[in-house]
């Protein structure tokens, strides 16, 4: 639904990119049917918490431009309490994301960076049918960077909270934090497993099959150049 309001707070906004599009867009009749059920998912996600079909801790909000959309929290007392606020948007992810790459004709998956700090939302009427939405802030565009050129770079189905600017102390022992896992630079959330229990089995099969891409690569091209020269 539209964002009528303004906010300026400190807030946690997500950065979420459908893994691969550039590829898909080849397809035109594919790369339309993909933004549909992008845009249908996002804002049902969006009018669930904000109609309270999900118990809501703070209201969410989304921004969806081309094949990315921008997920924050919009009410006065965002910031508050950061874990609750942390919370929210963790579930709103993992939600959309299972949603997204569950259901068939096609099956999407994103990449999603998840940034903390001051942010401000306007939204700006010009004239007759042209409106203008202003969105900037820290958290938007470190977000944005770190899905566009983080390091390590973000791969598909990921997710990933930056540890800058935010300090947790500790994270509660109840879903979504068990899925959570640090490292010096990140926080990492592990949406698509059901227990913390199967993480490590989950980055185990995630390793192989990615790093086996080189290794089919390589047997390819042995195997082309055995009829050359």
């Amino acid at each position: 639904m539209p964002i009528t309001t303004t906010y300026e707070g400190n807030t946690f906004v997500a950065f979420l990119d459908i893994s691969g599009f550039k590829k898909i867009m080849e397809r035109e009749e594919e790369a339309a049917k993909t933004l549909d059920k992008f845009y249908q998912t996002i804002f049902s996600e969006t009018r669930n918490f904000d109609k309270g079909t999900v118990t809501p801790r703070a209201i969410v909000k989304s921004i969806v431009v081309s094949d990315c959309a921008v997920i924050f929290l919009n009410n006065l007392k965002s910031g508050e309490d950061k874990l609750r606020d942390l919370e929210t948007v963790l579930d709103f992810v993992a939600r959309t994301n299972q949603k997204l790459i569950r259901s068939p004709s096609p099956s999407i998956m994103t990449s999603c960076s998840i940034a903390y700090g001051r942010f401000k939302y306007t939204r700006k009427f010009e004239f007759g049918d042209v409106s203008k939405n202003y969105f900037i802030g820290w958290p938007y565009v470190k977000a944005f960077s770190d899905n566009d050129h983080g390091e390590p770079k973000i791969l598909p189905g990921q997710c990933r909270i930056l540890k800058e600017n935010l300090v947790l102390e500790s994270l509660p022992p109840h879903w979504p934090f068990t899925l959570v896992e640090p490292d010096n630079k990140y926080y990492h959330f592990y949406w698509m497993v059901s227990n913390s229990g199967l993480i490590d089995t989950f980055k185990n099969r995630y390793d192989q099959i990615h790093s086996s891409v080189y290794d089919r690569l390589v047997e390819l091209i042995l195997t082309m150049t055995e009829n050359t020269g």
